[in-house]
């Protein structure tokens, strides 16, 4: 099992298009996210203003029914506590039916197509998820996803990880267990002429 290496924040996933999310919802279930689903945009509405629920993220469909995108992207940040609630746009693998222009437009930060691995799952969902983390401070470095297999080292234990996200000043790794706070962490690498170490 992989724990959420972001936030423990809830993600709101609003199932209210043609394309259903069910299966992202419980994709990010397995890889132990905080997921709340609704039906409607008046569900996702009713979601924010509880003061049992903290949403981290919003999760929609292009083709979710409200008049416009534009306005139901900004009701559901108008509703959250957030300084700006991160909203994701989920549709199928080619559908052209809307351009990320038109999502983009609409204030949708970002537009993702399904079906999608879990270690690109997990990479944008801790990026939206990290947009408010106000103890995080602003990333100098583009960060990219990435799924290479890689073998990590903490003091004398050693085991498998998978590498997901990487960039200049660091990365995130998928682990069987989350690794002690502040542990310094060895990976070793495998390239086409051998390995290395870091």
């Amino acid at each position: 099992m992989v724990s959420n290496l972001v936030s423990n924040r809830e993600i709101l996933m609003v199932d209210s298009g043609a394309h259903s999310l069910r299966a992202l919802a419980s994709q990010a279930r397995g890889l132990e996210y905080r997921v709340v689903t609704v039906k409607t945009p008046e569900g996702a509405h009713a979601v924010l203003v509880d003061p049992r629920h903290d949403v981290g993220a919003a999760v929609i469909t292009p083709d979710m029914p409200a008049s416009s995108l534009t306005g139901a992207v900004a009701a559901l940040r108008d509703l959250s506590p957030l300084p700006r609630l991160p909203v994701l746009a989920v549709g199928r693998r080619g559908d052209t039916s809307v351009s990320r222009q038109a999502l983009r437009e609409a204030g949708v930060d970002l537009a993702l197509a399904d079906p999608m691995d879990e270690h690109t799952l997990r990479f944008q969902l801790n990026r939206a998820l990290a947009e408010n983390q106000g103890s995080e401070k602003e990333r100098r470095y583009l960060r990219v996803p990435a799924d290479w297999p890689v073998r990590m080292r903490v003091g004398s234990r050693e085991k498998e990880a998978r590498l997901y996200s990487v960039s200049a000043a660091g990365a995130y790794l998928a682990t069987d267990r989350p690794v002690v706070r502040n542990a310094i962490v060895y990976l070793t690498l495998p390239l086409p002429g051998g390995s290395v170490t870091t």
